[in-house]
C-alpha cells in the first residue's frame, strides 16, 4: 500500500516528517505512470527523440505578421504596467550590468548625487535609460561592442529629443 502524506501542515523552520522517508515501489511505478501522461513539465529532461520530433513538427512553422504583432502589444503592455519585469531592470537588480557602465554611473554619482539613476523609465516611451538624470533630462548610454546598433540607436534619440531629452552616448572603446 502507497504511503500517503496525511498532513503536510508543519512550521517553517520544523524538520519536514517525511524527510528521510522512501516511497515504496507501488507509488514510485504510479509517479512514473503520470509523469508519462504529462507533456514534458517543468524542469523535466527530454529525449534526444522527443526534441528531434518536436522540431520537425515545427518546421515551416511560423507565426503570422498579424499574431507576432498582437503579441508584441500584449508583451509591451505588460511591461509598460509591471517595469519591474523589464528585462533591463530585472538584470541591474541583479547586478549584471558592464563594468564600463557601472564606472560610468560611479562617476556620474559623485557630480549629480542621488539625481542619478540607472535604468530609469523614461516616461511617455517604452525606453530606460542606462544612466539618466531625469531632472535636467538627460541620457546616457554605454554603448558596448555587442549590443550598439547605431540604426536603432538613432531613431531612439530621435524621439527622445522629441520630448526634450539629451542623450549623450560614450562608447566603450
Amino acid at each position: 500500500m502507497p504511503r500517503h502524506a496525511t498532513s503536510t501542515s508543519f512550521k517553517i523552520g520544523q524538520i519536514s516528517p517525511f524527510k528521510g522517508k522512501k516511497h515504496s515501489e507501488e507509488t514510485k511505478q504510479i509517479l512514473r505512470n503520470k509523469r508519462l501522461l504529462q507533456k514534458n513539465p517543468k524542469g523535466w529532461k527530454m529525449s534526444e527523440e522527443q526534441k528531434n520530433k518536436i522540431s520537425e513538427a515545427r518546421k515551416g512553422h511560423k507565426l503570422s505578421l498579424e499574431l507576432r504583432e498582437k503579441l508584441r502589444q500584449i508583451r509591451i503592455k505588460k511591461l509598460d504596467e509591471n517595469p519591474e519585469l523589464h528585462p533591463n531592470r530585472k538584470c541591474t537588480k541583479l547586478g549584471k550590468i558592464s563594468k564600463g557602465q557601472k564606472a560610468l554611473y560611479e562617476k556620474l554619482e559623485k557630480v549629480f548625487g542621488y539625481w542619478c539613476m540607472m535604468e530609469y523609465k523614461i516616461p511617455e516611451t517604452r525606453y530606460y535609460a542606462d544612466i539618466a538624470i531625469p531632472i535636467f533630462k538627460l541620457d546616457f548610454e554605454y554603448d558596448g561592442k555587442y549590443w550598439h546598433n547605431p540604426e536603432k540607436d538613432n531613431i531612439r534619440d530621435k524621439k527622445l529629443n522629441d520630448l526634450g531629452w539629451t542623450t549623450i552616448r560614450i562608447g566603450e572603446n
